[in-house]
């Protein structure tokens, strides 16, 4: 019965993530310390047996004894750094998201802590050149991202 209400609590907030197009992600720690992380936009399967718990993605299984399984839960899913407009990765696309912001067009997608490529604590168009030299690998790496408060362009 424990196993019914667990496996229906997290299928729950899967949809709910997923309706609510959110980046979380699912963890599962064990024992011997290891985490493991699954990104719920790849729609990670979760399911019991009778001593296992078992997470599968893209039709392959990962089997966590539950005897070595500490916990499991959700969490927000960090940002990549760099991806503006919050797709999943850095490319050209981003870089113009940025200069709309920067321009003060719409920007519906726009990830304000992502956006700060060069890491100056400022969204501007150097972030957008910043990026698109990453993406045609003039550089290697973007600044690690940081918070920043929401503010709208002026």
């Amino acid at each position: 019965m424990k196993r019914i209400i667990i496996f229906t609590l997290l299928s729950c907030v899967t949809l709910w993530a997923m309706a609510e197009n959110r980046k979380y992600q699912l963890v599962i720690l064990t024992k011997d310390g290891s985490k493991a992380t699954y990104d719920l936009r790849l729609k990670p399967k979760i399911t019991f047996d009778e001593s296992n718990l078992v997470v599968t993605v893209n039709k392959i299984p990962t089997v966590y004894p539950m005897n070595q399984t500490v916990r499991f839960f959700y969490e927000t899913a960090p940002g990549i750094n760099g991806d503006a407009n919050d797709d999943g990765s850095v490319d050209i696309a981003d870089a113009v998201c940025v200069v709309n912001h920067v321009v003060g067009k719409d920007t519906p997608a726009f990830n304000i802590n992502a956006a700060d490529a060069n890491g100056d604590g400022e969204v501007d168009i150097a972030d957008a050149v910043h990026i698109v030299n990453y993406v045609v690998g003039k550089i290697d790496q973007l600044a690690p991202q940081r918070d920043m408060e929401q503010t709208d362009p002026e």
